[in-house]
């Protein structure tokens, strides 16, 4: 291409702005200058790749960074453009505007890898789908509502058929299919904590997911229109909007990870919907008649669906292939549930069977006449089942079909039962209207209002509630007090009776130690009464003994005495004879004297005896009167005693008598406090009852008040929604006309460009013509000189013919000279050579002659060349004029576009503010629970 129109080409195409924003082309060179350094296949900082486009699409370990179609709810975009936290990249300015706006435009664009490339479709705004599917207790508390309008949208004369019914996996909440809403109730207070409204009409299928954060309806009205819905339960924030049917949805469900959702009705068309992109997956088309019922199982791998032929099939939920084809109902299906396994699913029909199948085969492992038309079948937790049917009864069963529990009766058909999240209650409803709960045992528990009344009414009801638990407050106060007064007294008489029989066990037990030491000593008086009489009695016969011992001794003393008084007188008649000389007696008066000396030896030691004889005597006369008087002693002691322990006996019986009557006292006290202490205790409960009440009313009147303040914060909620959205609105037309500006003056900046390449065009434009105007010169110099050169090599290949001749003639003439002949041979190849030479210089010559004709040739193509630089460069400098006039144009726009963006930021901050304010102010009012 001719320089110069290359260079008006570039211009024009930098004028024009792309289309089409691409990763490869535009985006990757972004990502390579700012971000690979920290996401790339070695490096993976939070498992992000941004090297490929696939694995950018992947996302790191936090999920998804990109979603085509909205840059705002794209976590790369925001980090990037500083909208929010992490800055990126870390520790360094923002990147320019331009390349934030052009990835801004490569994900509003739709993600484009190449320009051939298809565009990606937009996801819903709220990313749902789980890292894996729920099929256990999620970690954290379970989803409840928290702070949902709690006013009912309609308020009916009467309730409405219960058509659709669900119990929360893991919380304690029901939801209630009504016309137009969904409502919400504690399935342990029973108290309404929710109402979600669903303007497509009437739920005819409710579903909690399987971690029970978000609550799925589906329904419509028939021939008109169907819908799936599914609101995040603690929020009551509709997060997904599928399905345009013209009919009614019959049956819906939500898969285990949030990613798809299946929905069917009188379309009989089972629809596979992926809830990342809205499209549709899979559509069946096997059901012969409308579908009733369907649900995915909870490991999220098949999808089971019934219809109004009674045919079952089960599909491989994320192909749409036929799994098992289960036939056995002899009428519609009315219901399906699988077991939290995902190897059993138990059908329902109205042929009056629950059946349960097996999946390894397809099998039936159960079946059993469950009512005369089953309405709905589901599987509890642990296995049990719970059913409804058209003979109004509500039943629950063992995993094998043993019946376990009969309700009462409803007094319409009961449509719906289920089982509350820890299977210790059942909920069912009927075509009345009427909602029952009920514990494991069968006793109802209380009801759920399917048209539950308006906070006004609500309020006027409280109110009069107020005034007649005040009353009552009153009464059981004043009763309260009597009966604790009473109380008192009877606890104080009961303390006086308690003192009195205290004292008198006392005195019992002091008269009783009395009585018993007297006792005591009366034993010992007569213990040493009878000690000192036997005593007495043995220091009398010592007396008497040793009495009898002395007069013994002293009557052997006057023996002896006598004795030696008789032999004195013998001795002093053989000494007399002696004397006169009678020699004979000296014999017999030395045998006296020695007889007598003997005996008066004797009659000493019989004194002596005779001494302590009468010692003795008088020692134990004298003993004997000290024992006599120790007896009299002992003897008045004995009868003081007697006189004492009669004295004790007489107060003991006096205290026995007094404890007995104490006793008797303490007992009728006893009683008679007891009665009272009853009685305040009853007076207690019920004034404390009466209290509770009162505090109960309280409490729900100024609950039902801030829950019709919290209708202005959700009112407040809506405005500022729409203030965001307008807000957002703008923000993405400054943006937009920001981005437009930064694109032309980046076209000014390829205009300036391409103006300064067509000016080095031109000037190299100008030479080019100079070097072709000299070029037929030198062509035909050339010529002349190859025309010069080809006559002097003709002439060289004349003069070698001429040489061949004479060497030809000379062989001839010489025949027998060889060396002449090779000389021939040699010279006619000499001549050849020569003439190819002069062939090819003929051929250059021609060339040269060619060369005159394309250099005269190239003389008005130079010529053009410079006029068409030169008209570039005007056309250059004219469009630049236009681009700089265009940029400005977008500057001043962008600057406009911001101006309504920033005035309408305060409306966006008041709103916000308000909203906050509210927020506030609806927690003050907000009572605490009880």
């Amino acid at each position: 291409m001719n320089p110069a129109l290359a260079a008006l080409a570039l211009l024009l195409s930098a004028q024009e702005p792309k289309d089409k924003v691409t990763y490869q082309d535009h985006v990757l060179p972004i990502l390579q200058n700012h971000c690979l350094g920290c996401h790339n296949a070695d490096k993976r900082k939070g498992e992000l790749d941004l090297s490929t486009y696939t694995l950018a699409l992947a996302g790191g370990s936090s999920g998804e960074v990109l979603q085509a179609g909205d840059a705002a709810a794209s976590p790369l975009y925001k980090v990037v453009a500083h909208l929010d936290e992490p800055h990126m990249p870390p520790k360094k300015p923002r990147i320019p505007d331009a390349e934030i706006a052009v990835l801004k435009k490569w994900i509003e664009g739709g993600l484009l890898e190449t320009v051939s490339g298809k565009a990606r479709p937009s996801k819903p705004k709220a990313e749902l789908a789980l890292l894996k599917p729920a099929t256990g207790k999620p970690s954290g508390p379970p989803a409840m509502p928290e702070d949902l309008v709690l006013e009912p949208g309609l308020r009916t004369v009467r309730g409405e058929t219960v058509t659709a019914l669900a119990a929360s996996p893991w919380a304690p909440l029901i939801a209630l299919g009504a016309p137009h809403e969904v409502i919400l109730y504690n399935s342990e207070t029973l108290d309404l904590v929710g109402v979600l409204p669903f303007p497509e009409r009437r739920p005819h299928v409710l579903k909690f997911s399987r971690n029970g954060s978000l609550l799925l309806v589906g329904g419509g009205q028939g021939a008109k229109i169907g819908r799936v819905v599914a609101w995040d339960v603690k929020t009551g924030d509709r997060v997904l909007e599928m399905g345009e049917e013209f009919d009614t949805i019959l049956a819906a469900d939500i898969s285990s990870d949030h990613s798809r959702i299946a929905l069917g009705g009188p379309g009989k068309t089972v629809k596979i919907y992926t809830v990342r992109d809205g499209e549709l997956q899979n559509a069946i088309k096997k059901h012969t008649e409308w579908i009733t019922a369907l649900e995915f199982s909870p490991d999220g791998i098949l999808l089971a669906t019934g219809d109004r032929n009674g045919e079952v099939h089960v599909w491989e939920s994320r192909t749409g292939n036929l799994f098992h084809s289960l036939r056995a109902h002899k009428g519609p299906i009315t219901d399906l549930s699988w077991r939290t396994d995902s190897n059993l699913l138990a059908t329902s029909s109205e042929d009056g069977q629950v059946m349960t199948w097996e999946m390894q085969n397809g099998q039936r492992v159960g079946a059993w006449a469950a009512h005369d038309a089953v309405c709905s079948v589901e599987f509890a937790q642990d296995g049990r089942l719970v059913t409804s049917g058209r003979d109004r009864l509500v039943r629950t069963w063992s995993g094998d079909g043993t019946k376990e529990k009969e309700f009462e009766a409803f007094e319409d058909v009961a449509l719906r039962a289920v089982f509350t999240h820890d299977g210790k209650r059942v909920i069912g409803g009927d075509w009345s209207g009427a909602v029952r709960v009920w514990d494991a045992a069968g006793k109802r528990l209380g009801v759920l209002p399917g048209n539950p009344p308006a906070l006004a009414e609500r309020l006027e009801a409280d109110a009069k509630r107020l005034a007649e638990t005040e009353a009552s407050l009153v009464g059981a106060s004043e009763a309260n007090k009597a009966a604790h007064e009473a109380a008192a007294k009877a606890a104080a008489d009961l303390a006086a009776a308690q003192k009195a029989a205290a004292d008198a066990g006392v005195a019992f037990k002091a008269a009783e130690a009395s009585a018993a030491e007297t006792a005591k000593a009366q034993e010992q008086a007569a213990a040493a009464f009878t000690a000192a009489d036997a005593e007495a009695k043995g220091r009398s016969a010592d007396a008497a003994k040793k009495g009898e011992a002395l007069k013994q001794a002293a009557s052997a003393q006057a023996a002896v005495s006598e004795e030696i008084r008789k032999l004195q007188e013998s001795a002093a008649t053989a000494l007399k004879k002696i004397q006169e000389g009678d020699e004979t007696q000296a014999k017999l008066l030395e045998a006296t004297q020695k007889v007598a000396a003997e005996r008066a030896a004797g009659l000493v030691g019989l004194a002596e005896a005779a001494g302590r004889a009468r010692t003795e005597a008088g020692q134990a006369g004298a003993a004997e009167s000290a024992a006599r008087k120790t007896v009299e002693e002992r003897q008045a002691a004995l009868k003081a005693a007697d006189a004492q322990k009669a004295a004790s006996a007489a107060v003991l019986a006096q205290a026995k008598d007094a404890q007995v009557r104490a006793a008797q006292g303490l007992d009728a006290g006893t009683k008679a406090s007891a009665a009272a202490a009853d009685q305040a205790v009853k007076a207690k409960a019920s004034s404390d009852t009466a209290t509770g009440a009162l505090a109960s009313v309280k409490h729900d009147i100024a609950r039902w008040k801030a829950a019709q303040f919290n209708l202005t914060v959700h009112a407040a909620k809506r405005d500022l929604a729409k203030l965001q959205k307008e807000h957002d609105r703008l923000a993405v037309q400054a943006q937009e006309a920001l981005s437009a500006s930064q694109e032309a003056l980046s076209a000014v900046k390829a205009g300036e460009k391409a103006f300064e390449d067509t000016g080095a065009m031109l000037k190299a434009s100008e030479p080019s013509l100079a070097a072709a105007r000299e070029g037929p010169a030198k062509a035909k110099a050339a010529h002349e000189a190859a025309v010069k050169t080809v006559q002097e090599k003709e002439a060289r290949v004349a003069e070698a013919g001429g040489f061949l001749t004479k060497l030809q003639e000379a062989a001839k003439a010489s025949s027998d000279n060889p060396t002449l002949s090779s000389a021939a041979a040699k010279a006619g190849e000499a001549r050849d050579l020569l003439a190819k030479d002069a062939e090819a210089a003929r051929q250059a010559a021609t060339a040269r002659e060619s060369d005159i004709r394309k250099a005269e040739a190239a003389i008005p193509g130079a010529e053009q060349a410079l006029a068409q630089a030169g008209a570039a460069i005007e056309a250059a400098k004219a469009k630049l004029a236009a681009l700089k006039a265009a940029s400005a144009k977008a500057s001043e726009q962008a600057q406009a576009a911001q101006v309504p963006v920033d005035a309408f930021k305060p409306k966006l901050d008041t709103g916000k503010a308000r909203v906050e304010t509210l927020r506030a102010e609806y927690l003050k009012l907000k009572p605490a629970r009880i």
